[in-house]
């Protein structure tokens, strides 16, 4: 989405040691704002990703390109509204209102289970569509979409082959349906 960017210094993570494979990505994404890291000191880089940080990531980044997160949808709907962190609270009102985590088969956000590969496949797809389309909107001389090379680059997953269909897995599974 943003390419490779530099940062101009360490985040300071203890860690994440210099020339690691995330480093550069971890450096970057901190000083955006994109990310604060599990603490102060640490960031957790082989920590498991929930679904609410997932979508932090994103709210964070839209944040920093400049388009509009202000929208938030009403949680109260959802059984496990009352689970979602402090810290996530406005993300996950913000990518439930844009329909970028749309709940699991069971009705429930999920927000502190741990995001899949094909949840994340899907959110990343909804999100690129997303970003997309407001980046045209707001810069429509531009003329170049994102794309999702930043957060391939930071969650360093390789791109999928196959598209992710909207209602399931790359192999049209209905397993995989909602996130």
């Amino acid at each position: 989405m943003a390419g490779e960017p530099a940062a101009s210094a360490s985040a300071g993570f203890a860690d994440v040691a210099a020339g690691s494979y995330c480093a550069a990505a971890v450096d970057w994404a901190y000083e955006a704002g994109i990310t604060s890291g599990a603490s102060s000191t640490g960031f957790a880089p082989n920590s498991a990703l929930t679904r609410e940080q997932a979508v932090t990531l994103l709210c964070n980044y839209a944040k920093a390109q400049g388009l509009d997160v202000s929208a938030a949808a009403d949680l109260s709907g959802y059984p496990d509204a009352s689970a979602v962190s402090a810290f996530a609270q406005d993300a996950v009102a913000w990518a439930v209102d844009a329909g970028l985590l749309t709940g699991t088969g069971a009705g429930t956000l999920n927000p502190q289970g741990t995001a899949t590969r094909a949840e994340l496949a899907a959110l990343l797809v909804r999100a690129e569509a997303l970003f997309t389309a407001e980046y045209a909107k707001a810069s429509p001389r531009r003329g170049k979409p994102f794309s999702l090379s930043f957060i391939l680059t930071f969650l360093r997953r390789p791109r999928p082959a196959r598209p992710v269909r909207q209602t399931g897995c790359a192999d049209g599974c209905s397993r995989h349906r909602g996130l």
